[in-house]
């Protein structure tokens, strides 16, 4: 405020770009940043840089041209990009210790070390003991330290958007079951084309902005008509039912950046299923008592 900056609010995914967004920034994902903001000079911060691909970085530095000043907020021991390719090779490596980065960066760096998301640092301590550890072993760690509950839980993830949908279809027509009521949704009005019951307490998130729903916000439903913005008391109202699908389940990249409040179960069987991807759904919990493993 003291500079008079203008400032940018950005993250690769719709999630994170919500994780990050403050009023009186402008904001968005990248990709629509990139396009509606070609020659921004203020500042730029970037949140969720681990994810971000190479093509992606080759075009940020034109913001770098324009004279833009930048903050980058990650942790590069979390989930990389989903897809990370350059003229068809693919990209193992990470930016961290680029001179690009470094450059952008201004060669500043600060390490934030303290444990925020809960009260129970032995379970951060332990998670983050996982990084370095093959994801064959600590599949096996996760399962005997967090075995399977009773009950359903208020979270599912997985690394797999077909088994989000199974479970997703499984679980709405669960609690369709046991509270009756609600109101379905066709799937011809669906952007996936999968129908669902519109159930109070839900877990809903958005998959389009249009009017007051946000895609990538997660939301919980207060009625028919009602949700609310998830760990808020701000409320919207549901313009178009094309903008929200159930999320009692979520893939790993979605809940990149939130804490989940309730009960977290982690599905782990998934081919591709790797130990960073473990790790982000141990650490949207705020404790132990509250993480399970499939």
């Amino acid at each position: 405020k003291a500079s008079k900056k203008q400032v940018l609010c950005t993250a690769f995914t719709h999630t994170a770009a919500q994780c990050i967004a403050t009023d009186g920034c402008q904001g968005g994902t990248l990709h629509h940043c990139l396009y509606r903001y070609p020659n921004w000079s203020g500042l730029i911060i970037i949140d969720e840089v681990s994810q971000i691909p190479l093509v992606l970085w080759a075009a940020i530095q034109r913001w770098m041209f324009c004279g833009a000043q930048f903050i980058y907020l990650g942790d590069f021991t979390q989930l990389p990009p989903c897809l990370n390719r350059w003229r068809q090779t693919d990209i193992t490596g990470t930016v961290e210790d680029a001179k690009l980065f470094k450059h952008l960066c201004g060669h500043n760096r600060i390490k934030f070390t303290q444990y925020r998301r809960g009260d129970d640092p032995a379970f951060f301590r332990f998670y983050t003991s996982l990084i370095p550890l093959s994801v064959e072993v600590v599949i096996d760690r996760v399962r005997e330290a967090f075995p399977v509950q009773q009950g359903a839980p208020d979270w599912t993830l997985t690394i797999s958007h077909k088994q989000c949908r199974a479970i997703n279809a499984e679980r709405n027509e669960q609690l369709r079951n046991e509270t009756g009521g609600g109101l379905w949704m066709p799937p011809e009005q669906q952007s996936d084309r999968q129908g669902f019951w519109l159930l109070p307490n839900m877990n809903l998130i958005g998959v389009q902005t249009e009017n007051s729903i946000v895609n990538g916000q997660l939301y919980k439903v207060l009625d028919t008509k009602t949700l609310q913005v998830l760990g808020t008391n701000e409320t919207v109202q549901i313009s178009d039912v094309r903008c929200i699908r159930p999320a009692h389940c979520l893939v790993y990249y979605s809940s990149q950046g939130k804490t989940l409040p309730g009960r977290i179960r982690l599905f782990v069987g998934h081919k591709k299923t790797t130990t960073t991807a473990i790790v982000v759904g141990l650490s949207r919990a705020t404790s132990k008592e509250l993480v399970d493993v499939v």
